[in-house]
């Protein structure tokens, strides 16, 4: 394989049945000075960068996908890239736990499963800002030394209450949280003064939740649950000052169309339970929550 002198960023993924004609150079990666590094499938070339002692200073943006991670392997490569600000570990194996004691710039994490055999994730790390977690196993999560930590991101995942309002209480500075599809939680108690965005999505066993957030400024939830006017989802009129669409929905429903659906246009919108509501005020809350259109865009009904 040909490398170009110079590059910034590599995106490599080797394939089973032709990886044999790969012939990679570790020295290649020190030499050009990368600041995103990208590989799949390349156990081969991830041992070369745990055995050579070289230094990646200029790294920057590491992602490790499919990759036999046992042993120290992980940590050297990771004291090999002391200025790494984003790393991404997908679907890696032979790994049982996860330290991260030496990226003292790291800012975003993301660990993607299935990770079977992963017991534990520790991370001391000051600078980081965003940590997500998405696999249906639920390995012991300690961000207690990330004290900077703002966005919170948990996916898929069996993990149960009580451990994940341990994890929770050791993140003071917490601004937004994604709970998505952790069907264990039954119940959930958050109290979080500087939280302003909270996604709860699709938990199925959720039976009950309470929410004191006096920040709170965006709220998403997708379940069963009646909301009731109780607590801080009584002050459903300030919230929702955002499209209360879930990103994985998205809005492609109508692209290759000039005049888009109401969904596109719809900028603010009030959390309020439509059960027993009479037609008059259902329709007169659409029409105060719906942005009008303009020109040729405004059609009568």
């Amino acid at each position: 394989m040909i490398v170009k002198r110079g590059f910034e960023e590599l995106d490599l993924w080797t394939y089973p049945d032709i990886r044999s004609c790969y012939l990679f150079i570790p020295s290649v990666l020190a030499s050009n000075s990368p600041k995103v590094l990208k590989l799949g499938e390349c156990s081969v070339l991830a041992h070369h960068l745990n055995t050579t002692g070289m230094a990646f200073m200029s790294l920057r943006k590491l992602t490790l996908d499919t990759i036999k991670l046992g042993g120290k392997l992980l940590d050297n490569i990771i004291s090999a890239c002391p200025l790494l600000e984003e790393l991404a570990l997908i679907r890696c194996y032979r790994l049982s736990n996860i330290q991260v004691n030496s990226l003292h710039v790291l800012k975003r994490f993301n660990v993607i499963g299935p990770w079977k055999e992963l017991e534990a994730i520790e991370i001391n790390s000051p600078s980081l800002v965003y940590f997500h977690y998405d696999d249906e196993y639920a390995p012991c999560i300690d961000l207690s030394m990330c004290q900077n930590l703002k966005h919170l991101s948990k996916w898929n995942s069996t993990i149960e209450v009580a451990s994940f309002n341990e994890l929770i209480s050791k993140i003071p500075s917490l601004e937004v949280l994604y709970i998505i599809r952790c069907d264990m939680l039954e119940t959930l108690q958050i109290s979080s003064p500087r939280l302003k965005r909270y996604t709860l999505y699709d938990c199925r066993r959720l039976t009950w939740f309470d929410l004191d957030a006096p920040n709170l400024n965006m709220f998403l939830y997708k379940g069963n649950l009646v909301l009731k006017s109780q607590s801080a989802v009584y002050t459903a009129k300030r919230l929702c000052k955002e499209l209360l669409v879930y990103q994985k929905d998205g809005l492609d429903c109508c692209d290759s169309w000039r005049v888009k659906c109401w969904g596109h246009y719809l900028k603010a919108a009030t959390v309020e339970s439509y059960e027993e509501l009479e037609d008059e005020r259902l329709i007169a809350f659409f029409d105060a929550a719906a942005r009008t259109l303009s020109g040729n865009q405004k059609k009568k009904f």
